[in-house]
Parts: structure tokens; sequence; C-alpha cells
């Protein structure tokens, strides 16, 4: 899917205008989740949005997005915590030679680094 990047965003409506949905929360959230591979989810306030990770086990600080920005920020606030969520998972688990379904530090095939 080509995704406009340049977009300016002012409101609510134009998060679901970017993201092809209803111009509700659950929707632009629902959608944008569906959209990454490990899964975020998008908080509405007054004055902008905030983007974070749905598979958070601690506190994490949200991306926050003031209106007005550009459409390019949302996929890339987006695309970061994919990212860290991939990271975080070659992280805390283990490869199939670790024993287990977490990391082995003196495992010799991963050398105790996981997935």
């Amino acid at each position: 899917m080509r995704r406009n990047r340049t977009r300016m965003i002012e409101r609510l409506a134009d998060v679901a205008a970017v993201l092809h949905c209803p111009a509700a929360e659950s929707f632009c959230s629902h959608v944008l989740n569906r959209k990454t591979i490990h899964g975020v989810y998008l908080v509405a306030f007054p004055e902008g949005i905030r983007i974070g990770p749905r598979w958070a086990d601690q506190e994490y600080d949200e991306t926050e997005l003031r209106y007005p920005f550009q459409a390019g920020a949302l996929w890339d606030a987006a695309a970061d915590w994919d990212e860290q969520a991939e990271q975080r998972w070659h992280a805390t688990h283990g490869c199939s030679h670790c024993g287990g379904s977490s990391v082995n530090p003196n495992c010799m095939h991963c050398h105790g680094v996981g997935v």
C-alpha cells in the first residue's frame, strides 16, 4: 500500500483519512494496530495523538504527536514501536537450542543473544 507521508494531520478525522477508516479513536487504533507486525495502539486527545506498544510488559513513554503534523510522522512512530518490539522479542526469547522460551546466557548456539 502506498502511504501518503506529506499530508498534514490537523485532527482525528485526518488521521482516519490516512488510515482509511471511520473517524473514531477505536477504529484508528484498530487499523494502525493491524498495519504493524507486533501491534501498537493509538490514543486521541484534543491536541493530538499518542502511540504506544500493545506488547509492553512494563511502562513505556508513548510517542506523542501534536497537531499539526505530517502523516509520515505517524508512520514513523508506528515503525519505531514495531522495531523496538522486534528487538525486545529477540533479546528476551531464546533460540531453539537455549532449552526453553527464555534466553540461556550460556547457549553455545546463539551465545546468549537469543533468537
